[in-house]
């Protein structure tokens, strides 16, 4: 989502839409856009669940007291070919976006806390850990293997094993 040019108001819709970057200043200026848009009404934010990207603002506009919904992309999707709009811009996508949103009235949902989000983002840190050690493990089999090894790689290679293990019993915790 980008802010270009302000937002727009379709002709005889009851929704605004507009686009935001995700950085932090973004999101703050897009929260004031909204509430000053919304002029007292109840406002209802929706936008695509694109995973870790959508949590942020999500969050945020959460914090402003808005009802939030973060929407399978693949719906928006098809809405907008049952609607016979294509195009593939940011201003096209947050005029989709909106329509599907006010003809469809997704669920609100309140964005994920703390606690249920640390694990989703340690779970691929771990398998990194986990494809490293693995790697790290075979190439010191096959160092001990070697006729010749070195005395100085396999010692190294064995505090790194050693490290990542350390690791692993610190993730299980």
């Amino acid at each position: 989502m980008t802010r270009e040019g302000g937002g727009k108001k379709p002709p005889s819709s009851s929704f605004i839409y507009s686009a935001v970057p995700s950085p932090a200043a973004g999101l703050e200026q897009m929260a004031n856009w909204v509430v000053k848009q919304a002029n007292g009404k109840q406002v209802h934010v929706v936008m695509e669940a694109t995973n870790v990207p959508c949590e942020r603002p999500a969050h945020h506009f959460h914090r402003f007291g808005l009802r939030v919904s973060a929407v399978n992309p693949v719906q928006i999707k098809y809405f907008a070919r049952s609607a016979l709009r294509c195009g593939k811009t940011d201003a096209v996508d947050a005029e989709i976006t909106a329509q599907y949103g006010g003809v469809t009235q997704p669920p609100a949902r309140t964005p994920p806390a703390r606690v249920r989000a640390e694990p989703k983002q340690l779970t691929p840190e771990r398998e990194a850990v986990l494809a490293q050690r693995t790697q790290e493990d075979t190439h010191l089999m096959a160092l001990k293997d070697a006729q010749h090894a070195s005395p100085i790689a396999i010692l190294r290679l064995s505090s790194v094993w050693n490290c990542s293990a350390r690791l692993m019993k610190l993730n299980r915790r």
